[in-house]
C-alpha cells in the first residue's frame, strides 16, 4: 500500500528516555483518524476477498503507525492517542 493513499509520511522516530523500550513513532492525528474510521466502516456485515484484504491494509497500518505489532492494540493506541487529553479538557462549571 502507498503511504500517501492514506495520508501518511514517514517521520523520524522520537527516542525514548529508557534504552530498553523502543521508539516511539510520530503519528499524524487526521491520517489516524481517517484509517480508523474507514476501518469502523468496515464493519463484520461486509464480506469479500476486497474487503477482508482492506482490513488487513488498513490493520498493517495502523500497526506501523502506532509502533504496536498486534493489530487489536494498535487500533486501542490509535484511539487513545486521538482521546482527548485531561490537560486539554475544560474545568466544569
Amino acid at each position: 500500500m502507498l503511504w500517501s493513499s492514506v495520508g501518511l509520511q514517514r517521520f523520524p522516530t522520537v527516542p525514548s528516555n529508557d534504552l530498553t523500550e523502543h521508539s516511539m513513532p510520530l503519528y499524524n492525528p487526521a491520517a489516524l483518524r481517517r484509517l480508523l474510521n474507514e476501518l469502523e466502516a468496515l464493519d463484520d456485515t461486509h464480506s469479500g476477498a476486497d474487503i477482508e484484504r482492506r482490513r488487513e491494509d488498513l490493520h498493517y497500518t495502523l500497526c506501523v503507525s502506532t509502533g504496536v505489532r498486534e493489530p487489536a492494540r494498535a487500533v486501542e493506541q490509535a484511539r487513545r492517542l486521538l482521546a482527548p487529553s485531561r490537560d486539554t479538557l475544560a474545568p466544569a462549571a
